[in-house]
């Protein structure tokens, strides 16, 4: 009876070991003492007529937050290509440092091998603001989102370049 007991606990031990080792590692951006009292905004400028260089922002946190990268994948949301990378957030001490990438050219190698090195959390663009709400803290990303139509709209518009296309069969 007593093997049978010990049996059990090790059992439940082994089944409770992995998800008490997840809910020790914090997510990027969580707060290392308390919580943040209010969202944290964080919302990329635009730099009109320059799409040569990466834009920069670094908001200031209340706190020291655990260190990291979130990724924010533009669709068809593949974290895989780093051509489907819109934004990466680093958290590091008491900021946030937005960095986006350009309408030319990617993020340069050496981030790209940072962000991968970091073990970095993604989360799909499809909409603004994106919500990120690690453990005691909600940060709101507003970024150049590239819209992803719903399947209504797409139908729509498919509708819209049918109708377009047998007028203009019509007029020949």
């Amino acid at each position: 009876m007593r093997h049978g007991s010990w049996l059990l606990v090790g059992l439940c031990a082994l089944f409770s070991a992995p998800q008490l080792a997840k809910a020790q590692v914090l997510q990027p951006g969580s707060p290392l003492i308390g919580t943040f009292p209010t969202p944290i905004e964080i919302k990329e400028v635009e730099t009109a007529n320059d799409p040569l260089t990466n834009e920069v922002l670094t908001v200031q946190l209340p706190g020291a937050v655990t260190p990291g990268f979130l990724v924010l994948l533009d669709p068809p949301f593949s974290a895989t290509d780093v051509l489907h990378w819109s934004d990466i957030i680093q958290f590091t001490g008491t900021q946030a440092i937005l960095i986006s990438d350009s309408d030319l050219q990617p993020f340069p190698d050496a981030l790209v091998t940072s962000v991968l090195a970091g073990n970095p959390l993604f989360i799909n663009e499809d909409h603004a603001p994106i919500i990120y709400s690690p453990t005691g803290a909600t940060y709101q990303i507003t970024s150049d989102v590239e819209g992803v139509p719903e399947p209504a709209t797409l139908g729509l518009i498919s509708l819209a370049a049918l109708g377009l296309l047998r007028r203009r069969i019509r007029c020949r």
